[in-house]
């Protein structure tokens, strides 16, 4: 990520003026000069996610098109206020109160590469504290390297659901109908993504 020192004085400038912040950062951008998809989005609620799973399946992802994340950054920020709340931020680049982290009790350390925005942003929710966008001041971010050349897509899959399943359990299903039907939603989704992969992988395509 590239971002100059305005950006941190702006950042430091929030912090000081509005003590109940626990996450911000500014306006992602693409290196194609476009506001990334992956700024910021929305919480993960049961119902949202077992609609996603169901339109994730290889049979109806040729007749259901998918939300788009930009549609929901762009009329945030159309409210032109100096700070905009958001639901979740992007861990390519956010600034955090220690003092909140600490309050908060840090990371959850039970996930690895994936899902750690959603429990961090779902923490500060919980405890009263604000995740938010400074519009003021954008970064850029060239590209995400996490996983890039180190495994393949039906591992980093793997990795993927299994911090799902945790975020999920711990922090999203709130009773066991709820727990019952998304782990059964899940079980065919990750049947079909599994196949999917396999079969990509005797094709040769991955």
């Amino acid at each position: 990520v590239e971002f100059d020192d305005d950006f941190v004085k702006c950042i430091i400038e929030d912090f000081d003026n509005n003590h109940d912040i626990g996450l911000i950062s500014g306006i992602q951008m693409t290196p194609e000069g476009e506001i990334s998809p992956n700024a910021f989005w929305q919480r993960k609620i049961f119902k949202g996610e077992i609609e996603f799973m169901l339109r994730s399946l290889t049979i109806v992802r040729r007749f259901v098109h998918s939300q788009k994340r930009k549609e929901f950054i762009i009329k945030a920020l159309e409210a032109k206020k100096n700070i905009i709340d958001v639901p979740v931020l992007s861990g390519c680049l956010f600034f955090a109160s220690i003092d909140v982290m600490y309050k908060i009790g840090y990371f959850d350390e039970n996930t690895f590469l994936y899902y750690e925005e959603d429990i961090l942003s779902e923490k500060m929710h919980r405890s009263g504290f604000k995740v938010c966008i400074d519009p003021r001041v954008r970064f850029l971010h060239i590209g995400g390297g996490s996983t890039k050349n180190v495994m393949d897509n039906a591992k980093m899959f793997e990795i993927s659901c299994n911090s799902y399943l945790y975020f999920a359990d711990h922090y999203m299903l709130k009773s066991v109908v709820e727990r019952i039907v998304f782990h059964f939603v899940y079980a065919i989704f990750w049947i079909d993504r599994k196949t999917v992969y396999k079969m990509r992988k005797i094709m040769g395509m991955d």
